[in-house]
């Protein structure tokens, strides 16, 4: 268990040092962009392009800067999900745990939705040997085992975790 945890763990962190290379890269860029501007408005302020150009550059860079912009607001989505807070151990255990006590104990159909929801990924050796399972834990299963009131009978309220938050989506392979 520590093993699975300290990959996870792992995983985030190292994330993060491209994502914010990738995000002082845009930046730059973006800085770039903006000093092209200038340097156009100045150039139409002393006479040296006309109206029609400087609308057609401004329209070309306006794209470019919209373009960016949208690859910076994705990045930082994807860097406020990979540097959330580290995974605790005790958290990865007792949702496991939990998670099993309800599978036992609760009806086939039931039994099925739980996996539905939680499993995100099954990987087949050849010969077909399960290599791992991949369950994922992010806000939709958050919602569904935090949200609910205990119940195993149906899906709907079938989930008996505490009420603790987790702290970021995170995929523990068994």
């Amino acid at each position: 268990m520590e093993n699975i945890v300290a990959r996870i763990n792992n995983n985030r962190t190292v994330n993060v040092i491209p994502l914010q290379k990738e995000i002082a890269s845009v930046d730059k860029e973006l800085g770039t962009l903006d000093a092209q501007k200038k340097k156009y408005f100045k150039l139409y302020e002393a006479d040296v392009v006309d109206n029609e150009f400087l609308i057609q550059r401004m329209n070309e860079l306006k794209q470019q800067h919209e373009a960016l912009t949208r690859r910076r607001q994705e990045a930082l989505r994807q860097l406020e999900r990979s540097s959330a807070d580290l995974v605790p151990l005790h958290q990865v255990k007792q949702v496991l745990s939990q998670f099993h006590e309800l599978l036992s104990s609760a009806p086939i159909e039931t039994q099925k939705n739980l996996l539905q929801i939680i499993v995100k990924q099954i990987h087949v050796k050849k010969g077909q040997k399960i290599e791992g399972i991949e369950l994922e834990f992010d806000d939709k299963v958050n919602a569904c085992f935090l949200g609910y009131a205990p119940s195993t009978q149906t899906v709907a309220g079938a989930f008996a975790f505490s009420k603790q938050k987790f702290n970021a989506p995170y995929t523990i392979v068994i």
